[in-house]
């Protein structure tokens, strides 16, 4: 599944984004904290029909642009969810307190619990401990993405990412940076659930990151069907 983030900084112009990207798009992913005033019931009433929608708040130190409060984060979170979000997305960081309010109100969407590191690719052992904590508190699906600076690191998150897969754990996983771009495309053949990629490249979220075009260029060359083994033609 490609997804694309909304990273706006007016609703109105989220709004526009979000026709745009549902074209070439199967999910969306809404980054509210992109807007100091972001107007939810706006959003949500204009969000695309037929593609999955993610709804974040994502903190400063893990990414986010303006700086809502915790109390108004998870406020957010939670109308998106009784609005229609697929998914909900809440940061690992914000402890138990924080993550269990969200899970009780959060009604049919999905939780996501997830973990940014902007510096480097931990060991293994540390990314594995990140999925069993995210599971243990409360998430639906596990997302970690490190920071990719060589080769290897790729290896090391893909393994992760297969590892999860295979005990049945819903995983969204890849490292961010150029180093990293690889994973991007790997985490979707190990079975990760989604990967992330642009419309416009002045409106990418992170280093490394492929636009829409090219990351259906690329999965259609390896034979990518969502699903299924890779093709064995190459």
């Amino acid at each position: 599944m490609i997804c694309v983030p909304i990273f706006e900084s007016t609703t109105e112009a989220a709004i526009e984004a979000m026709k745009e990207a549902a074209e070439v798009a199967d999910a969306l992913e809404l980054r509210l904290d992109g807007m100091p005033n972001a107007d939810i019931e706006a959003l949500m009433a204009a969000r695309p029909k037929g593609k999955s929608l993610i709804a974040t708040v994502r903190r400063v130190p893990e990414g986010g642009a303006y700086g809502y409060e915790d109390e108004k984060r998870v406020e957010l979170l939670i109308r998106a969810a009784e609005l229609g979000a697929n998914f909900v997305d809440i940061e690992l960081a914000c402890g138990p307190e924080m993550i269990a309010r969200l899970r009780e109100h959060k009604g049919k969407a999905h939780l996501i619990v997830s973990w940014h590191n902007f510096m480097i690719t931990p060991k293994r052992a540390v990314l594995r401990r990140v999925i069993k904590d995210a599971f243990a508190a409360g998430a639906d699906v596990a997302k970690v993405v490190p920071f990719g600076r060589e080769a290897a690191d790729n290896g090391r998150i893909l393994e992760v990412v297969a590892s999860a897969v295979r005990e049945k754990k819903p995983v969204i996983g890849f490292c961010m940076g150029e180093a990293g771009r690889f994973s991007r495309l790997g985490t979707l053949f190990m079975g990760g659930l989604l990967t992330f990629a642009y419309v416009r490249q002045n409106r990418a979220t992170a280093s490394g990151m492929f636009s829409v075009e090219e990351t259906k260029r690329y999965l259609a060359e390896f034979g990518y069907l969502p699903g299924k083994p890779p093709s064995r033609k190459h």
